[in-house]
């Protein structure tokens, strides 16, 4: 038997990452807090590992060759967790046993938009609060930030680096996120 190929071959699979780079080791300083950033919700249909990106007002796409590298609400908790801590001079304890002798901040964020819409805008809206405890006494600011960029025409340049994009935007979406629960000013939020 002899098979032909007529030159039928899927496209290659794209993995992307929200990560960036690790930024260069800066001087030492030590938070009397340690940060717990629980697990990012993300809304169903966007926590997958393909890439949806907006069509239109009314249309989302799966891109089934577009793939981040683990589901996306992973993908944000590992982009957000070492520069939360590295801009706030502590560390991420998120899954490590409880040490009572530091106090703890927790950092909970509940994304209910994410657009990646090409030509148009990168839009994300989230909820989150930061909480603490100290004997029975318990603090809790909770707060919302909508952030909103422009996209480039072609979806590939969201993942592109060093020009388009992926380094510059991210890091500017994430630096606007990660400057909501690492506010060393309090921001209009209610605490309760």
């Amino acid at each position: 038997m002899i098979f032909a190929s007529n030159g039928c071959s899927s496209p290659p699979i794209g993995n992307h990452t929200l990560q960036l780079p690790a930024p260069p080791a800066g001087p030492a300083k030590k938070a009397a807090f340690v940060v717990e950033l629980l697990p990012i919700g993300v809304p169903e249909p966007l926590d997958i590992k393909q890439v949806v990106i907006r069509q239109s007002d009314s249309s989302m796409l799966v891109l089934n060759n577009d793939r981040w590298l683990s589901p996306l609400s992973e993908e944000m908790r590992s982009a957000l967790s070492p520069q939360i801590a590295q801009r706030l001079g502590t560390v991420d304890v998120s899954g490590l046993s409880k040490a009572d002798e530091q106090q703890r901040v927790r950092i909970q964020i509940q994304i209910r938009r994410f657009d990646l819409w090409p030509g148009n805008r990168v839009r994300l809206d989230a909820d989150w609060s930061l909480s603490t405890k100290s004997g029975d006494q318990r603090r809790r600011l909770i707060c919302q930030s909508q952030l909103t960029l422009s996209a480039p025409d072609d979806y590939l340049q969201l993942f592109r680096s060093p020009s388009g994009w992926s380094i510059s935007s991210r890091s500017r979406l994430q630096t606007r996120l990660k400057s909501g629960p690492a506010q060393r000013s309090r921001p209009a939020c209610n605490v309760t």
